[in-house]
């Protein structure tokens, strides 16, 4: 009994010594865990450069084919045909519709008699004045007949193609005024031709814009009425002088239309024209802006692999590029992707955007 007692007084002090031993050891290694740095967060960096925005400025006009016409009587009567019909195509010089003729017909007819006549009466008179056979005043009064019955043919020529009335362009007819059996007087509108094939748009341009759109200038054309389409176009021509009540200059903008004709004169439609691109401006990825509630627009930069969100002033913005008015300088480095597990002091390892 003696002997159990001494081993047990033995080994009990052995026991607690490992025990605190053991306990130290953990409590060690529970403190050396809690002191570890975190992990970097890994994220793709850039680095802000100098470049160029394509800025856009917005304006509306209303579409036109490249080429109208509108076909206007020279003549009086009635219609007897109409040749083509709404959307057809028509070639240049093609007649829309005619106006009674019978009696332009005969006039022409009589007239090339008569013009016949003076001039084999003009041959006449020159043979014998050549024998001196007949006067000078004879010989002149001959030719001024000729030129008076030549004036008269061409004059009942011209009568009789008036009642032809003519398209003096190509393109599809997109208006008719007129119907058989209808008067008509000089000036009566009979009918709107359009060469549809191309469009102008005719905007007014911003006094504060317009030094910075030249001709040549690229343009995205969209319509409420072709919602699926994104029409291609340039800059034509832009006004020498505002306009004294809207303060814009005029500019002509003309593009493609589609194969189906899509595009309509007299269709509403929405311009935005790329502005000339400043080679100079300081500019981001538009992926590097932060959205907070304190800081309207910001980016994390980054200094000695730490970030650090920092306020920024925007300028004009495209697809790809922002352009930073004040906040950061060429050369520094902000975070392009993987900002949303960052904040104020989070370290990072990064890799560079090419």
């Amino acid at each position: 009994m003696k002997k159990k007692k001494l081993a047990w007084a033995i080994t009990l002090p052995i026991v607690v010594i490992g025990a605190i031993v053991i306990l130290r050891l953990h409590s060690h290694s529970s403190n050396a865990g809690n002191s570890a740095e975190p992990a970097a967060v890994s994220v793709t960096v850039s680095r802000v450069r100098r470049g160029s925005i394509v800025n856009r400025i917005s304006v509306n006009g209303t579409l036109e084919g490249i080429h109208e016409a509108d076909i206007i009587s020279e003549t009086s009567g009635k219609i007897t045909k109409i040749n083509a019909e709404v959307a057809e195509y028509v070639r240049v010089n093609s007649s829309i519709a005619e106006v009674e003729n019978d009696l332009q017909e005969i006039a022409v007819e009589a007239a090339h008699v008569n013009n016949d006549k003076a001039a084999e009466d003009l041959k006449r008179v020159r043979n014998l004045f050549s024998q001196n056979a007949v006067s000078q005043t004879q010989l002149e009064n001959a030719e001024v007949g000729a030129k008076a019955a030549m004036s008269q043919l061409k004059l009942a020529q011209k009568n009789y193609d008036n009642t032809f009335l003519r398209t003096p362009i190509a393109g599809r007819l997109a208006q008719k005024f007129v119907a058989i059996g209808q008067m008509v007087v000089p000036g009566t509108k009979i009918a709107t031709v359009v060469d549809d094939s191309r469009m102008k748009l005719k905007v007014g341009i911003p006094e504060d814009y317009v030094s910075a759109v030249k001709p040549g200038s690229d343009v995205q054309v969209t319509s409420d009425a072709v919602p699926t389409g994104i029409f291609s176009g340039k800059v034509k021509t832009i006004a020498l002088k505002a306009d004294a009540q809207t303060r814009t200059f005029q500019a002509e903008i003309e593009l493609f239309n589609d194969h189906d004709r899509s595009l309509k004169s007299g269709m509403f439609a929405k311009a935005k024209i790329n502005t000339l691109p400043d080679a100079g401006s300081t500019v981001i990825p538009v992926t590097a802006l932060v959205e907070d509630g304190a800081i309207a627009t910001g980016v994390f930069i980054v200094e000695d692999s730490v970030v650090s969100l920092k306020h920024v002033t925007l300028g004009a913005r495209d697809d790809s590029q922002a352009e930073i008015v004040s906040g950061l300088n060429p050369g520094d480095l902000v975070v392009s992707f993987g900002q949303q597990n960052l904040k104020d002091g989070t370290r990072i390892r990064y890799t560079m955007d090419n």
